[in-house]
């Protein structure tokens, strides 16, 4: 069904639609075993939402590409959960409470593979970057990985 949502989606030219489908697909991808798929539609979705202005669309997109790759890339993982947190404060958006555990597990895992100063480091090096430069390292880095 979501690939039925991301074709209509297309067919009418309702990006906020096709952002939400590509996000969907990540997950479904993710839960299915296949992470290379679901970074590259979580990516495409944010690339969307960026360009839509859908603030808190994005800020669930910049979590789960930072959950995505925490481990090939712990350090751009932390800066896109910064970028989310920052995101959050600026427009008083809140963490959807279904998400608070495995965001939690995210950044456990980010203090092990960096030590905590540093991950934290990174993390608030994200929320004062600006957004636009956060999405565009992700998705030149997901660019380079993908090649």
């Amino acid at each position: 069904q979501l690939d039925e949502a991301l074709a209509l989606s297309r067919q009418i030219s309702e990006v906020f639609g096709e952002a939400m489908a590509l996000h969907q697909l990540g997950e479904a991808a993710l839960r299915g075993g296949d992470p290379d798929t679901a970074i590259r539609q979580v990516a495409a979705g944010l690339a969307l939402r960026r360009d839509l202005d859908d603030r808190d669309g994005l800020a669930l997109s910049l979590e789960a590409l930072g959950g995505l790759l925490r481990s090939s890339a712990p350090t751009l993982a932390a800066r896109l959960l910064g970028a989310a947190d920052g995101l959050r404060l600026r427009h008083r958006l809140p963490v959807p409470g279904e998400r608070l555990a495995e965001r939690d597990a995210v950044l456990a895992d980010l203090g092990a593979a960096l030590g905590a100063e540093a991950a934290e480091a990174a993390r608030l090096a994200g929320g004062y970057a600006a957004l636009d430069s956060i999405v565009d390292e992700a998705l030149e880095h997901i660019d380079q990985r993908f090649r």
